[in-house]
């Protein structure tokens, strides 16, 4: 996935040993998730209403069209991400499980509406 989102190849070694490190804060409609590595930390702010918010690329700063909103079935906050060419995006589904214990991101990335990668992520409640 990394390849795919133009990271370089020595970013992409490094961040395969890094531990991750998620911080959310949620109040009402408001989403503030902050990922932490050795490598990178980065914040994201969403008003979870599907509004687009504008985001800036860590890899290439380009924009990039955020939208988040509940999924249909009300089981977790997705986020689609649309890059500068058009071509590519990105969906992230964020949900809590396990009663709380454990926070689960799966994370897809498409080229041209067709799944390119995907990943899902769990991360134990600190």
């Amino acid at each position: 996935m990394l390849k795919l989102l133009r990271v370089p190849w020595v970013a992409r070694k490094a961040l395969a040993k890094a531990s991750r490190t998620v911080h959310i804060e949620h109040d009402g409609p408001e989403w503030v998730e902050t990922i932490i590595t050795a490598v990178m930390s980065k914040t994201s702010t969403m008003t979870i209403d599907g509004s687009v918010h504008q985001e800036i690329s860590p890899v290439d700063k380009t924009a990039v069209a955020m939208t988040p909103f509940y999924a249909d079935d009300g089981a977790c906050v997705r986020s689609r991400h649309v890059f500068a060419d058009g071509q590519m995006v990105q969906v992230i589904s964020r949900y809590v499980i396990d009663d709380g214990a454990t926070y689960m991101v799966h994370n897809q990335l498409l080229v041209q509406d067709e799944v390119k990668a995907e990943a899902k992520s769990y991360f134990a409640r600190c």
